[in-house]
Parts: structure tokens; C-alpha cells; sequence
């Protein structure tokens, strides 16, 4: 009978002491992971004869997270581009760079990247802030307390830098400017907190945004950009409007882009691109810019048909895609990926880098399979690449075996990273795929583990599980992650739920 009472009496206590120490409902990784909101508006004033521009930005910053900010850090890409960076400090002693260290020793400061803050406020109250190398700390008056919104603004000067790698003016081929990773951008705040790494050559992350960006530029400049063009009618220049223009070569011309949920804002400019279009439907529309003297004409006419038969095959095979327009762009220095548009160089063969051997159509296939990797579901590509690279690259092969499946003489073009990764691997120098991106002491270590040993990591892993629950897997991954920087676990646990097949064993083999 005591023993009745007693625990008559006990149990609602016990009930009640859980009740009280039992934490509030842990957010999902996915929710951590979108701590930042940011809407950025942008005003660009650029003198191309000097390859400079000014510049004003405004950042609404909404802290999701449930930590409280006293500080706030950014990323300024340009500065990389000077003697005594970081950036050149590794490309002389880095092996395979392809260069990279001659030519960072022989620019001169005419040729030098550099962002120069005028001023920055949060608030309208100016604030204290220091810049070392790409990065800069902003010490807040006011710590950002959790699910608080401030306004950022700054005010800056540029210079864009000769083009080295992917970025700046006067690319291999002739293209004048190649604007990417080309603004004061915010670093990314998720789980593992700040991500304030210096740039020194290879890969980004950064939390997705709103932009409304203008442009005033020389009009005899065509301009290709993330976004829509808000103003077609004034501008022209080959996008659609339903009007044909002249277009006034004697002044400037305001480009006003607006995109929504991507995590960066790339574009090029050029005063001899042919902008051809597709219009898919009245959601989603292709634009597609190339300059006739350096690229391989014959292929540029014939990729807007093809591009259009790869966005129909992803969906079908991975998901939708999330955004209204897709541009192709001959720029930069060799293919890279941007939300809502490829950068890729404009002849073929391609003659350097991974790609080399490459023709255009093949380049541009691999930067189009970003688009839902890199762009949409967006993980963090300095830790771990292969998420992105080694899904693209194996998109690419399963697309290129579809074309060819008529065939059966054709070797399946997994073979090519299987050709690329057993050298080293008889000689025990595989490095693992999860070495974060910039720790690897060579380009082609780089390549082999992020892109071949990440696409043949797909290839057995759809072997072990079997085809069904491979894209059944893949198709729940895309769904889940979309806009949500996933990790290694955050995919295998999907693959798990798919095939009801413990795999974490098979992701630590790697």
C-alpha cells in the first residue's frame, strides 16, 4: 500500500520534471542550415574603358538561426587577384596549377582585382570593419539578435582584374568582361557557423538571396545575366520583347536584373555576342550568347535544340527546375557553373583543364547538370565538391549513354573516370572525397576525387541498391534538399530511406 502511494505521488512529479527539462523542438538540419535571408539591391555605375565600376549595395540580413550575431563577415573575391595574396602565395607551390603562380607574379596594379569600401552602414550608423585579404569583419554596434533583421549598406569601388581563373576582362577567347564572384557578398551562416574562408582558387558557397540588380553600362555592350531582364523594351540587345530596337551606341544603357532564391548573381558583357533564344514556355525561356570569331559557330546554333532535350531528361529523371531562365555564356576561362546560367569557353576542342578534349556541346552538357546540384540544392562545395562535381559529371555520362542507347557497341562513358582514377590509385595516391577543396596539394588529386571518384561513387552505389530505388532515392535527395546545402549524410540518409538499405558503411569507404 506504501508502495501504491508512492508512486501515486511520484509519477506526476516525474512526468512534470520531464515536462520541464525536455529543450523545445530542435529545428531540422535543413532549418539550420537556412539561418540567413538576405535580399540584396544593387546599383552598378561601369566604366569599361577603365575596367572599373562603383558601386552602392543595400542587404536586408533576416537572422533565422537561433544564435545571436556580433559580427558579420564577407567575402571580397577581387582582392585575390593582387601580388601578396593568398591566392598567389598557394599558386606558386601548388603542382599541376597550369601557370596560375606566373601569371598572379606578373600582374601589374593596373591588372590587380580589388574592392574598396567608401563607406558601410547598418542601420544608416556607420560601423567599424576590417579587411584581411578576401575577407571582411564587420564588429557590430548592435548584435542581430535571433529571427532580427537589419539593413546593410555599402559603398565601393572596383576594379575589375585580368583574367587568371573564371573571373575578370579579356578572357582566352575575347570576351571583355566575365563578372563573377564580382561583389561584396555576404559569407554563408548555417549549422557549422560562419564560413569566412579566404578565397585562394577553387570553389564557393553562399546562402541563397533575392536580387535586384542594375547595371549602367556603354549600350554597344550586350549583357548576359542571372535573372530576368526587368526592362527588355529599353535595353533590347536580343532579349525578348516583342519590339525590335535600335539601340543608341552613344550612351549608357540601365540593365535591371531581378532574381530570386539563388545564391550568387553572375554576368558577362561583350560588345560582339549573338544572343539566339528559346522560349520552352511561358515559365522558362534559354538564352544563349556567343561571339562568332572564337567560337565554333556550327556548334553554338545547334545547343539551344540540345539544351532543351537535357532540361526535359533531368526533370524527368531528378526534378523540376526551380527557375524561370537558364543562359549559356562564352566567358570566363575554361566551364563554370552560376545559378541560372553556365560560363563555358566558346571553341573546340576545349584545350585545358579537366575538360580538355572536350566539345563545346559536352562542356556545356556538364554545366548544365549544375543547375541542380550546385544551384538548387547547394551544398557547400569547399567541404565536400563532390556533391556537386561528382554529380554533374555523373548526370552528364548517364545522359550521354541515353543518347546512345540504340547502341550497343558504344562503351559506357563511366569508363572515362575509371580510365581517370586507377593510376593513382595503383600508386595508393587517392585522397578521400570529403578533403575539403582547397587542401589538396594537386589539380589532378582534385580532379580524380571530386569528379571521377565522385561520379563512380554513384555509379556502384546505384549497382548496390539496384536501379529503382537508385532514382527513387535521387529523386526524394532533390526534393528534400532543394535550396537546403546538404551534406554527405543529409544524401545517404535519403538513399537509405529510399532502398531500406543501411549505406552509411559505403559513404565512409570513400
Amino acid at each position: 500500500m506504501i508502495r501504491y502511494y508512492l508512486l501515486k505521488i511520484m509519477l506526476p512529479l516525474a512526468a512534470a520534471l520531464v515536462w520541464i527539462v525536455l529543450p523545445a523542438q530542435v529545428p531540422d538540419i535543413k532549418t539550420m542550415n537556412q539561418a540567413q535571408r538576405l535580399s540584396y539591391l544593387m546599383k552598378i555605375d561601369f566604366n569599361a574603358s577603365a575596367n572599373t565600376f562603383s558601386g552602392y549595395q543595400q542587404v536586408k540580413y533576416e537572422n533565422n538561426s537561433a544564435d545571436t550575431l556580433r559580427n558579420i563577415f564577407y567575402h571580397l573575391f577581387y582582392n585575390a587577384f593582387q601580388r601578396g595574396s593568398a591566392m598567389e602565395e598557394r599558386a606558386m607551390f601548388i603542382r599541376d596549377q597550369e601557370g596560375y603562380g606566373q601569371k598572379m607574379q606578373a600582374l601589374k596594379p593596373s591588372e590587380y582585382g580589388y574592392h574598396i569600401i567608401d563607406s558601410l552602414k547598418i542601420n544608416g550608423i556607420s560601423q567599424s570593419y576590417s579587411v584581411t585579404g578576401t575577407i571582411l569583419k564587420i564588429d557590430l554596434l548592435q548584435s542581430i539578435d535571433p529571427h532580427a533583421s537589419v539593413i546593410i549598406e555599402l559603398w565601393f569601388k572596383s576594379q575589375v582584374p585580368k583574367m587568371i581563373m573564371r573571373t575578370g576582362r579579356n578572357n582566352p577567347e575575347g570576351v571583355q568582361f566575365t563578372m563573377t564572384q564580382w561583389y561584396p557578398k555576404i559569407a554563408a551562416y548555417d549549422r557549422a557557423g560562419w564560413h569566412a574562408n579566404e578565397y585562394i582558387r577553387r570553389e564557393f558557397y553562399g546562402p541563397f538571396a533575392d536580387f535586384d540588380v542594375s547595371i549602367k553600362m556603354d549600350s554597344a555592350y550586350t549583357i548576359a545575366a542571372t535573372g530576368i531582364l526587368q526592362n527588355a523594351d529599353q535595353v533590347g540587345h536580343g532579349y525578348y520583347s516583342g519590339k525590335v530596337l535600335s539601340n543608341n551606341r552613344d550612351k549608357k544603357l540601365l540593365w535591371q536584373f531581378k532574381a530570386n532564391t539563388v545564391h550568387d548573381f553572375a554576368w558577362a558583357a561583350d560588345t560582339a555576342y549573338v544572343h539566339l533564344t528559346n522560349k520552352i514556355s511561358d515559365s522558362l525561356q534559354f538564352h544563349f550568347f556567343y561571339k562568332p570569331a572564337t567560337a565554333s559557330v556550327e556548334d553554338w546554333k545547334e545547343i539551344p535544340e540540345q539544351v532543351a532535350d537535357i532540361f526535359s531528361w533531368m526533370e524527368k529523371m531528378v526534378g523540376p527546375y526551380p527557375y524561370p531562365r537558364y543562359s549559356l555564356v562564352q566567358g570566363g576561362s575554361g566551364g563554370t557553373e552560376y545559378p541560372m546560367l553556365s560560363m563555358i569557353l566558346g571553341h573546340r576542342p576545349v584545350t585545358k583543364g579537366m575538360s580538355k578534349g572536350y566539345s563545346v556541346l559536352t562542356l556545356a552538357i556538364h554545366e548544365i547538370m549544375h543547375n541542380w546540384w550546385y544551384a538548387a540544392v547547394a551544398n557547400d562545395e569547399n567541404r565536400n565538391a563532390w556533391l556537386d562535381e561528382g554529380f554533374a559529371l555523373f548526370f552528364q555520362y548517364e545522359y550521354s549513354d541515353a543518347m546512345k542507347k540504340n547502341d550497343n557497341s558504344a562503351m559506357r562513358a563511366i569508363q572515362a573516370s575509371y580510365d581517370q582514377i586507377l593510376p593513382p590509385a595503383k600508386m595508393n595516391a587517392l585522397e578521400p572525397m570529403s578533403t575539403p577543396s582547397e587542401y589538396f596539394g594537386a589539380n589532378w588529386s582534385y580532379d580524380v576525387s571530386a569528379y571521377h571518384k565522385g561520379a563512380i561513387f554513384l555509379n556502384q552505389l546505384k549497382y548496390i541498391i539496384g536501379e529503382e530505388m537508385f532514382w527513387k532515392g535521387i529523386k526524394k535527395y532533390y526534393s528534400k534538399w532543394m535550396f537546403g546545402h546538404p551534406d554527405g549524410d543529409d544524401f545517404i540518409n535519403c538513399m537509405e530511406q529510399a532502398s531500406g538499405i543501411q549505406l552509411k558503411w559505403y559513404l565512409d569507404l570513400w
